[in-house]
């Protein structure tokens, strides 16, 4: 790997590693809150799902689709192109947010009133503005600025920080801090990453970005990422629902100990992501082949080492002493379970940017479909006697399902023609 590949890779990594630990920070201060509080943890587990699936539309619908085609313009043109992005996504972003906010105040009505009005109220207006913030951040890495999108994540972690000691200090009803520190976090740094790309940006010259041309690109990758989460926010509600007990109090911590990887691959998929796209363009598998087994060499070997580390209770861990990941202990095998989880969903990430890249949206949307079935009915069949622990062991299936029927798409990839598109010009200063 070039030198200068090397760096975007470092601070690819350092950028997805802080704009994470800004979420990781509002997880931890809900946790922490909610921590004697087990239907106030299960609603913030819920309201954090709906978070996560509310940003499914726009990053898939709209924003995924443009950020492939960026990917053949001039570095100055992609940054070019962010007003127009940006507003393009906005709309469905907010309607998805509205949407993930009522169905909490459906889902999660055991919880109080004051608690349900500030998670749905604060995880509607971050909802919609992570997704757009997300966007800038990996258009400025393919635009070959990784720099600016480390010092927008930069900005997000200070201002989640600053937000939380705010509300820490002050009586405010604390279940309006975790979104709420978000979606202030979001525009804080969303103003200085326009300050940053706007004195050098230049409009796109080669790239259709009309509302219809895109939502046409972006219609079954969106199936295929909304069923996708659909499998992750559907197995706990529905193991909620037939086994009782808040399974989200002890899926939410674990969810955070497991997030380490996703993490990983957040940070390595923008700078990978070009070469793979490209070779799956030109149907070219010996040139797919490098960054490919960087990406799941790197995401596999992170997996068995945070599962030796933090995937079992043993007498030299200390996280299941601490208050806020006691829990994610409470079922045997529950960490560990969401550690193979989440590597599997990491590694099918890279895969679905290179099969997008190669146009087989369809079979995106077939594969994530007949994997999401098998997830939901998985956790049917085991929530009863499994409890908790079926949460992670649908997603396992899930995610296993997935993979394997990327692997075979892949292949029949490779044995068709290319397609012909111009090559991504990087930045040069």
């Amino acid at each position: 790997m070039r030198k200068g590949s090397s760096a975007r890779l470092s601070v690819g990594v350092l950028d997805a590693g802080i704009a994470s630990l800004a979420t990781l920070l509002v997880g931890a201060y809900a946790i922490f809150f909610f921590a004697d509080d087990r239907i106030g943890l299960q609603t913030y587990s819920l309201a954090f799902n709906g978070f996560i699936l509310a940003g499914v539309i726009p990053a898939f619908l709209v924003y995924n689709p443009i950020e492939i085609k960026l990917l053949t313009q001039r570095w100055t043109e992609q940054l070019g192109a962010l007003p127009r992005t940006v507003l393009l996504g906005a709309i469905p972003s907010f309607g998805a947010s509205v949407l993930a906010a009522l169905s909490l105040l459906v889902f999660a009505n055991d919880a109080p009133s004051s608690t349900l009005g500030a998670l749905a109220v604060t995880m509607t207006v971050a909802s919609t503005l992570s997704p757009i913030q997300d966007h800038v951040r990996r258009v400025m890495h393919g635009a070959g600025k990784s720099q600016w999108a480390f010092a927008t994540s930069c900005v997000q972690l200070g201002v989640v920080v600053a937000a939380l000691a705010l509300f820490t200090v002050t009586d405010f009803n604390r279940a309006w801090a975790p979104f709420g520190a978000l979606a202030t976090a979001n525009a804080v740094s969303l103003t200085v990453a326009t300050l940053l790309t706007r004195r050098v940006a230049e409009p796109p010259q080669h790239v259709e970005l009309g509302a219809s041309q895109v939502a046409r690109a972006g219609g079954w990758v969106l199936a295929a990422n909304l069923s996708e989460r659909l499998g992750l926010y559907l197995a706990l509600v529905i193991v909620a629902n037939i086994a009782g007990n808040e399974p989200g109090a002890n899926y939410e911590p674990a969810r955070q100990l497991a997030n380490a990887l996703y993490v990983l691959g957040n940070g390595l998929i923008p700078v990978l992501r070009e070469p793979v796209v490209q070779a799956a363009v030109a149907r070219n598998a010996a040139a797919a082949r490098k960054p490919i087994v960087t990406y799941v060499g790197m995401i596999g070997a992170a997996a068995v080492g945070w599962g030796l580390v933090a995937g079992i209770e043993w007498p030299f861990n200390p996280l299941p002493k601490m208050r806020m990941f006691s829990l994610a202990y409470e079922q045997n095998g529950m960490v560990l379970l969401m550690i193979l989880w989440t590597a599997m969903w990491t590694i099918s990430l890279m895969f679905a940017n290179e099969l997008m890249g190669g146009r087989r949206e369809l079979s995106l949307a077939k594969t994530n479909m007949t994997a999401t079935a098998l997830s939901i009915a998985t956790a049917i069949v085991l929530a009863r006697p499994l409890g908790a622990l079926a949460i992670p062991t649908a997603l396992c299936v899930q995610f296993f399902t997935v993979n394997l029927l990327y692997a075979l798409e892949r292949r029949d990839l490779y044995r068709s023609g290319p397609i012909g598109v111009r090559e991504p010009t990087e930045a040069t200063v």
